[in-house]
């Protein structure tokens, strides 16, 4: 009879506790989710525009970007030095924040960071990047704009 009455305050103690803690959790589960889902998505084929060092004349890339929830990653496509780039990165309230570097030379001074705004109508992304290079081992930074293809 003792037996029986300690296993059912502790089946009891076990029950109110999951429940207590269920609830708390349950609740929370809708913000955690939204949380995690963007409002839009940058999914998809670019094309990108950056001007280089002081050059007036734009460069082009081709760009693809694969998206879970707000976490991103994708390659670039910089057809005129014959180079492709990996980069990762998340979208958060319409803000895109990536970082690349050259695919298979990890160890290439070639790599750096974007920042991109997505625009109202979803077409164009707008911002900067930053960047280091074999050539002059500086960081430098300029504007970098998307088109979506």
């Amino acid at each position: 009879p003792i037996g029986n009455f300690w296993t059912g305050v502790a089946s009891g103690l076990a029950v109110g506790i999951g429940t207590y803690l269920f609830r708390r959790v349950i609740g929370k589960v809708p913000n955690m989710l939204a949380a995690l889902v963007p409002h839009r998505t940058v999914r998809g084929k670019w094309r990108t525009k950056f001007y280089e060092n002081d050059c007036k004349e734009p460069h082009y890339e081709a760009a693809t970007v694969y998206q879970v929830l707000r976490w991103l990653w994708g390659s670039i496509s910089y057809c005129e030095k014959h180079r492709r780039y990996d980069f990762r990165g998340t979208l958060r309230e319409d803000i895109m924040v990536a970082t690349y570097e050259v695919k298979g030379a990890p160890s290439t001074k070639d790599r750096g960071s974007f920042t991109l705004k997505l625009r109202p109508d979803g077409k164009d992304l707008v911002g900067c990047y930053a960047w280091t290079d074999d050539e002059t081992d500086k960081p430098k930074g300029n504007k970098y704009l998307w088109e979506r293809v």
